[in-house]
């Protein structure tokens, strides 16, 4: 089934398109300008047909792609543990006008509910109270570096700080004054945790302005909004995160648009379509040259042996297409092109066709400088007679006979080059099972 929009569009091809493909198919085509013609436009055909239908599929998919990312739900569920289970992480992708990374956000186990105050957390409390102020004045007074550790020494404590504000105080207990142009209260919060046993200590700290300090950036900002919102629901097992904080979205790190993948696959995959076709007329045109060059020998062979019997040059080639009809009959040979040129050549004398136009179209339709070199020795043969004709072609013959020598040498070179891929990778394989075991002693 043909459609006339795919034709349409075959048809309005840039001219250099349609006039090289002409001349790929013409090199191993024996028909009628008319059938070129028809033989060009079905393979143009062919080729946007390809390509439209891969198109069709590419977009179908495309399509696909993007109606399912925009219909899936995008927030993030966060799952805590059950209480006393394990601490996990939550890889979140923070993207924002200057940053584009991966976060790990910690989430703790579903948090205990207050319960007595034992002796080691009170002792805690009083370490935290009277090491956290360090070379400040006090905790009315601070411009310095605090001592926010994460474990109480000489206790089975665990400690985890939060900064309502980060951008004065961060969690590791950095001071940045400077950020502030008066007194400043910042509430410090210390998660501590004893075998189960949990308290949140609460520490207002007074920052005074200075120097000390730098700025914070806007990703620092969203990291602490994230951990407030986890404290905010630490009894809660699951929980959502919005989708923008500030001034950045949140992402989950494995959850990537596919759609600029395929974006781009699709159209590597369309010119890939569109020049393979085109690569394959090339082959075709360069398979039939060669195979021109192979059967040379062999036609000029036969072509003295008929005219060594006494017939003339045109009775001699039909007896050589004979043959070749022969051949085929009985299943030896496929259909050559060269033979279907001389065929064409011997119809179009009995048709009428002067012979030495004949056989100079042959030569020069054939494309091959060997088939051209015959053609002018038939064309000479009948304009200055045929006394030296069947020398020159015994002196063709030698020549032909090291062409194609030189021919068969070239292609087991080729071929060797194309084994040598295969090779090196097998020479990797057969290293890598040698070194493998020496190797695994090592480690």
């Amino acid at each position: 089934m043909k459609f006339r929009w795919i034709r349409y569009i075959a048809e309005r091809l840039p001219k250099e398109i349609r006039e090289r493909r002409k001349t790929e198919i013409e090199a191993c085509f024996t028909g009628t300008k008319k059938q070129l013609e028809e033989k060009v436009m079905e393979s143009l055909y062919e080729q946007v047909k390809i390509v439209v239908v891969a198109t069709a599929i590419f977009l179908m998919i495309l399509l696909l792609t993007i109606v399912m990312y925009l219909s899936q739900d995008r927030r993030i569920l966060i799952t805590r543990d059950e209480t006393g289970g394990e601490t996990t992480e939550e890889q979140i992708r923070i993207k924002t006008k200057k940053d584009d990374d991966i976060y790990s956000l910690t989430i703790r186990p579903k948090g205990y509910t207050k319960s007595q105050i034992t002796d080691a957390l009170d002792r805690g409390e009083k370490y935290l109270k009277e090491h956290l102020v360090a070379k400040n004045k006090s905790i009315n007074e601070v411009s310095k570096h605090l001592e926010m550790p994460s474990k109480i020494q000489g206790e089975n404590i665990t400690v985890q700080w939060q900064s309502d504000d980060p951008a004065v105080i961060d969690e590791e207990g950095n001071v940045f004054s400077k950020n502030v142009k008066k007194d400043y209260i910042v509430n410090l919060n210390a998660r501590m945790e004893c075998q189960g046993e949990v308290r949140i200590l609460k520490i207002p700290v007074c920052v005074v302005p200075g120097n000390s300090g730098k700025r914070v950036s806007e990703k620092q900002k969203i990291i602490a909004d994230l951990k407030k919102l986890e404290e905010k629901y630490i009894t809660k097992e699951q929980f959502y995160l919005p989708d923008v904080i500030r001034q950045g979205r949140l992402l989950p790190a494995d959850n990537e648009s596919q759609i600029p993948a395929i974006l781009f696959l699709g159209i590597v995959v369309i010119v890939f379509l569109w020049y393979h076709e085109n690569e394959k007329y090339k082959e075709q045109k360069l398979q039939t040259r060669d195979q021109s060059v192979q059967e040379y020998p062999q036609i000029i062979t036969q072509l003295m042996l008929f005219l060594g019997t006494g017939m003339s040059v045109t009775s001699a080639l039909e007896a050589v297409t004979a043959e070749y009809e022969k051949e085929q009959m009985r299943g030896n040979k496929g259909k050559i092109f060269v033979y279907e040129q001389m065929k064409k050549t011997c119809r179009e004398i009995s048709f009428g066709v002067p012979q030495t136009k004949a056989f100079a179209d042959m030569g020069q339709k054939i494309g091959v400088p060997s088939y051209q070199k015959l053609s002018v020795l038939l064309v000479q043969s009948i304009t200055r007679g045929s006394t030296d004709l069947f020398f020159r072609l015994k002196e063709e013959e030698e020549e032909a006979f090291f062409q194609r020598k030189e021919q068969a040498k070239r292609k087991g070179e080729e071929a060797s080059t194309k084994l040598l891929a295969p090779m090196m990778i097998m020479l990797v394989v057969i290293l890598i099972l040698l070194m493998f075991p020496a190797l695994s002693q090592f480690s």
